[in-house]
């Protein structure tokens, strides 16, 4: 039953990579070559991984979706770019947290996405019951 779990997971996963994203909120950049990988961790406002966020690299300015991915069990991603020209913005999402959009931008040491990216979780309401 686990295999079966975990093989609909890998689908739907897959799925979701070649589905469009919502609308990118961050600013243009300037055309640049992506080619590489881009790896890191997403954590909490406490500083602890968080498991199963997804992450993804968009085109800017459009709802296609260059790459997506998944943190594992230590809040972990490694995204494998392929070569484009263009704008891109990453995204990470996560259930009960705000999504995080960052402009990428090419420096000489890599690309400008932090290591650890902090997520805020979503205040949510007392029940009034």
């Amino acid at each position: 039953m686990k295999k079966i779990l975990l093989a609909v997971a890998a689908v739907l996963v897959g799925l979701f990579a070649l589905s469009p994203m919502s609308s990118v909120e961050a600013n243009p950049i300037s055309s640049q070559s992506l080619h590489g990988t881009l790896s890191g961790k997403i954590i909490d406002e406490n500083g602890d991984a968080l498991t199963s966020a997804m992450v993804s690299v968009v085109i800017q300015g459009s709802t296609e979706t260059v790459i997506t991915g998944r943190t594992d069990a230590n809040g972990q991603y490694k995204l494998s770019l392929p070569q484009l020209q263009g704008a891109y913005t990453f995204k990470a999402l996560h259930i009960g947290y705000s999504p995080v959009t960052i402009g990428m931008v090419k420096q000489s040491t890599g690309w400008n996405i932090p290591s650890a990216v902090a997520m805020k979780a979503i205040a949510s309401e007392p029940s009034p019951f």
